[in-house]
C-alpha cells in the first residue's frame, strides 16, 4: 500500500507513529546509500525470512519495473558477495531499529 516507499500516500491508514517510523527508515536507507531504498531492503528481508521459515513470499506488483526490481533483489540475495551481504545486513539492522517501537503494529482495514 506504499507505506515503505519514500512518499507514503496521504490516504494510508497506518497510525502516525508507524508512518513516522517508515519515514525514518527511508532516511536510514538514503543515508546508507542503499540502492533501491527501503522497498529493496524490506523485500530482501522478506525473501530471507521466508526461506528461513520455509514459507512462500507473496508480493503485489503493478508495473514492469517492480517485476524487474523483485527479480534483481532475489538474485542479489543468492549471488551477493560477502561484502555486499554484510552491507545489506547492516542496513537491515538499522532499519529494524527504526521500526523497533512499532513492530507488530497494524491498522484497521475496512
Amino acid at each position: 500500500m506504499g507505506l515503505l516507499t519514500p512518499s507514503t500516500p496521504s490516504w494510508h491508514p497506518a497510525p502516525p507513529a508507524l508512518r513516522e517510523a517508515s519515514k525514518r527508515a527511508n532516511e536510514t536507507c538514503k543515508n546508507e546509500q542503499w540502492e533501491g531504498g527501503l522497498p529493496n531492503i524490506a523485500l530482501g528481508f522478506a525473501y530471507k525470512k521466508a526461506k528461513e521459515l520455509d514459507v512462500p513470499t507473496v508480493v503485489g506488483l503493478s508495473q514492469l519495473r517492480e517485476v524487474h526490481e523483485n527479480i534483481r533483489v532475489w538474485r542479489e540475495l543468492y549471488t551477493e558477495d560477502q561484502n555486499a551481504a554484510k552491507k545489506r545486513i547492516a542496513c537491515e539492522q538499522s532499519v529494524l531499529e527504526d521500526f523497533k517501537e512499532v513492530q507488530g503494529w497494524s491498522w484497521v482495514s475496512p
